[in-house]
């Protein structure tokens, strides 16, 4: 079972975008400001196959590049930043994400990045 970290105010947005997969990940969520103080100081990311973030809140986009940087300083596999606002996907990749996409792009791209084609 793949393992998916999200972080994320946006429980809808996460599980909209991962109905490809259903059954075949199991995800932990980091759902409050408390929740992402500590997603930044969790020990060891490697755990998770990849890494999904969603806006916490859209009138700040500028933290978009502030997480993912710190998340990309301790994981090495993919990141997606799954937002339909261009300025706080475009901050994400700014800070490290390989992905900024919409909720509908995200169910094709996450399948592929954790279920690759062979």
């Amino acid at each position: 079972m793949k393992q998916v970290l999200a972080v994320t105010a946006m429980k809808e947005t996460i599980d909209l975008s991962l109905v490809r997969v259903a059954g075949r990940v199991r995800v932990h969520f980091f759902m409050t400001k408390k929740d992402l103080l500590s997603v930044l100081s969790l020990d060891n990311l490697d755990v998770y196959d990849i890494i999904l973030i969603a806006p916490f809140d859209w009138r700040l986009p500028h933290t978009a590049n502030s997480l993912t940087a710190k998340l990309r300083l301790r994981f090495p596999g993919p990141i997606v930043a799954i937002s339909s606002l261009r300025e706080w996907g475009d901050n994400a990749v700014a800070g490290g994400a390989d992905h900024a996409v919409s909720r509908r792009e995200a169910t094709q791209l996450i399948e592929t990045l954790l279920f690759p084609p062979t």
